[in-house]
């Protein structure tokens, strides 16, 4: 009947609307009409298929009798219908008009229209059962008539305008591509209508929330609606200009909601609503809604500022049946619906909620008050909830003294069926505080030598007396007397283990016990001494610098290094520039290279697998120690972690000697690294003779041939780059090396015999 009432408002809306319009297109189907088609997989029998629209007046089918098993899909289909005229003529608004009788079960019933450049039937809307509902010869039963949505044909392209159809279409299977057994329909001969457009549209999707006494209407906004909506309440689904209100009452332009008053409980209202378009006047009443008003009025405690008193120990009943939602605080389990509140004053004490419901599951949150009101609670003082499919559900928190809680005890979303509930807070005094930690077991107090950036443990003894701790607190600093102890962390064990991370540096530290969320109190203070620091290497400043040999890749004359006990050097020669980049903070080694006769030369540091690795920073200068200018400085350019590159390619540093300065990022600790400086361009006068080997041909087409009078142990060809694009291993006192599949262009050819490492240059035709 929704339905229904739906579609005969919609029509005194069309028939107020259409009043003195001609209207373009206003087409009955005309059955019997032989234009019309029929299409699907049926029963054809006269029992299943019981009106042809196409030899009869009506087009009806009986699912039930076509009989159990059979998939019948059927439909009428309209013939073409150019509806150009009708959208030229401004006519945009199609609807259909039919009277009809339909038993309704798991089958849909929808009427669709054909989009032909899409090439598909198109959902146009969807029937629902009629009042009457026969099981048997449906064209003998009561009609309802429908009215169907507009159909906006605005956006139709030509084609679709010039071949427009409409059908009726039934699936026994509701469209999931089986058999079903269901009832059936009759149809009358259907009616397609145009029309322009309304100035003021009805407003849509009225709804209503009502409580015992009243109820909040809202609605879709349209711009149209340039004065804003007026609604009526009715006792009756009647007129709403005629009918006597129960209330009424108008909103501004964009206003959407409002509140019907004066309400009694237990009964069923119907609401109204139009919009004021102004120049363009009042749209028709909407379709009306139906509500019911609530059976009793809300739980005096439906609101926190009426929260129920809640005594530790002494449970109390509740329900949120008729509770409205929200209250005083947004949820912050995720979602909560209708809700009631109860306060708990604190008193130092341990508490066990419980709320067990009857049916639904409930959600339950612990606000604690900031100035022991509900004013005082937000969603950042919810500190403790639960709920989210658990039933009973329990919620622990500690309950200081002084401190008031507001407890929220809610459905899982607003409409669910009201919660029952029973509540309890079962409260225990507050753990007494337990002693502090024993003496350390190591380090010891006062204990000397402690590894400076290694792994270090600090142990203790759980205390001797008092409740056993559920953990520990440790705190750490570096004054002697605790003022800047910092936590470090919490732990269950006994033991922490940290570093350092600096030499002879004293650590002040202390364990503080706790029992649930109270600590002991008065724990001593303890302490251990790191290990005095090495001395510093012998290239801590520059004028200590090792010297590094150019080779064609990284490989080829790397040395290692590290920064341990490594001083700042402007502490001895401020002179020095500051590097420019990375982090440096002091604490340097130093390096030389010379660098190669065409400007071009490569420094990387990468990490030492023997080492601890870490973060390289470097700078490179030019000049002599106590005069030296930055030539570039670089933090992270190796692809080797967060190690360090510079690339110079430079002949006015040609044959010139750089110093390479290496520090670790933050001086904060030991960086254990390889250091290598390299350049692919280096020339064969860069390296030592070749008379440990003879090689042929050079320049090169295919093979190159190499002989040794000793075993030639490994063959590694790098391009120009210092890439690596072949490898061979041929232990053997000669050796040929397929290069046909290289590029022209020019390589290097390392060659290692004896351990002896030489490199030639060969040019690839």
């Amino acid at each position: 009947m929704k339905k229904t009432t739906y579609c005969l408002s919609f029509l005194l809306f069309l028939f107020v609307s259409w009043q003195g319009i001609s209207q373009t297109l206003n087409q009955n189907a005309g059955w019997p009409n032989a234009s019309w088609s029929v299409t699907g997989t049926y029963n054809t029998d006269p029992t299943a298929f019981e009106a042809d629209p196409r030899t009869t007046s009506n087009f009806a089918f009986d699912d039930d009798d076509a009989g159990n098993g059979n998939d019948d899909d059927i439909a009428a289909e309209s013939p073409v219908i150019d509806i150009t005229a009708a959208f030229n003529a401004g006519e945009t608004w199609l609807t259909v008009a039919v009277d009809f009788t339909y038993n309704d079960l798991a089958d849909t019933l929808t009427l669709e229209y054909w989009d032909a450049d899409a090439g598909i039937w198109v959902i146009w809307e969807t029937f629902v059962g009629t009042s009457d509902q026969p099981q048997d010869n449906f064209c003998s039963g009561t009609r309802d008539s429908f009215i169907s949505i507009p159909l906006n044909i605005a956006g139709f392209t030509a084609n679709q305008q010039s071949n427009f159809q409409y059908r009726i279409n039934f699936l026994d299977d509701g469209g999931a591509g089986g058999a079903a057994w269901e009832w059936g329909f009759c149809f009358e001969s259907p009616t397609i209508t145009s029309a322009v457009p309304p100035s003021c549209f009805v407003p849509g999707n009225l709804m209503a929330a009502a409580t015992d006494v009243t109820a909040d209407l809202s609605w879709d906004d349209d711009a149209g609606a340039t004065l804003g909506y007026e609604w009526v309440v009715l006792a009756t689904d009647g007129d709403p200009d005629t009918d006597t209100a129960i209330d009424s009452g108008s909103t501004g332009a964009g206003i959407v909601m409002d509140t019907a008053t004066g309400l009694s409980i237990s009964t069923t209202y119907y609401a109204f609503v139009r919009a004021n378009c102004d120049a363009n006047g009042y749209s028709d009443w909407s379709p009306s809604t139906s509500f019911t008003t609530l059976a009793a009025p809300p739980p005096s405690n439906d609101l926190c500022a009426n929260a129920t008193v809640l005594t530790c120990n002494t449970p109390l009943t509740g329900q949120t049946t008729v509770a409205a939602s929200g209250g005083s605080a947004t949820s912050c389990v995720g979602t909560i619906g209708d809700d009631v509140w109860y306060q708990l004053t604190g008193t130092d004490m341990d508490v066990v909620l419980t709320v067990t419901a009857s049916v639904e599951e409930p959600q339950v949150e612990v606000y604690e008050s900031t100035d022991g009101t509900c004013a005082g609670i937000t969603p950042g003082t919810c500190f403790a909830a639960g709920g989210s499919g658990e039933n009973p559900v329990e919620v622990s928190f500690t309950a200081l003294a002084g401190n008031e809680y507001f407890i929220r005890v809610g459905n899982w979303i607003n409409g669910d069926p009201g919660v029952e509930f029973e509540i309890e807070a079962a409260c225990t005094p507050i753990q007494p505080a337990p002693d502090c930690a024993m003496e350390p077991i190591m380090p010891t107090n006062g204990e000397t030598d402690v590894s400076a950036f290694g792994t270090i443990s600090l142990t203790w003894t759980a205390p001797a007396s008092g409740p056993t701790p559920t953990s520990y607190d440790v705190y750490a600093g570096l004054m002697s007397d605790g003022s800047d102890l910092a936590l470090v962390a919490n732990t269950t064990d006994t033991f922490l283990d940290g570093n350092v991370g600096a030499y002879d540096t004293t650590i002040y530290w202390m364990v503080v016990p706790l029992n649930a969320t109270t600590p002991a109190t008065g724990c001593p203070l303890w302490s251990f001494t790191s290990e005095s620091a090495p001395p510093p290497p012998g290239n801590d400043d520059c004028a200590g610098a090792v010297a590094l040999t150019p080779g064609v890749a990284f490989a080829d004359n790397a040395i290692n290094g590290n920064n341990e006990s490594a001083t700042a050097s402007e502490v001895g020669d401020p002179t020095i520039p500051a590097p420019g980049c990375s982090s440096y903070l002091g604490g340097d080694v130093w390096y030389s290279v010379v660098v190669p006769a065409d400007g071009n030369l490569t420094i990387e540091t990468n990490g030492n697998p023997v080492g601890n690795g870490g973060d390289t920073g470097m700078a490179v200068y030019s000049g002599a120690c106590g005069s030296l200018a930055l030539v570039a400085c670089d933090d992270d350019a190796s692809d080797d972690g967060f190690y360090s590159l510079i690339s110079i390619s430079d002949t006015n540093l040609a044959g010139q000697t750089l110093y390479v300065r290496i520090f670790e990022y933050g001086n904060n600790d030991i960086v254990f690294f390889q250091i290598s400086a390299y350049s692919a361009t280096l020339s064969v006068d860069d390296f030592e003779n070749t008379s440990i080997f003879t090689y042929y041909p050079n320049p090169v087409s295919n093979t190159l041939t190499l002989n040794a009078q000793k075993d030639i142990q490994n063959i590694v060809v790098y391009n120009m780059l210092g890439q690596q694009v072949m490898k061979a291993t041929p232990d053997a006192v000669s050796s040929e090396v397929d290069m046909s599949s290289l590029k022209t262009g020019s390589y290097f050819v390392q060659v290692t015999i004896d351990d002896t490492v030489e490199t030639i240059r060969i040019i690839k035709n």
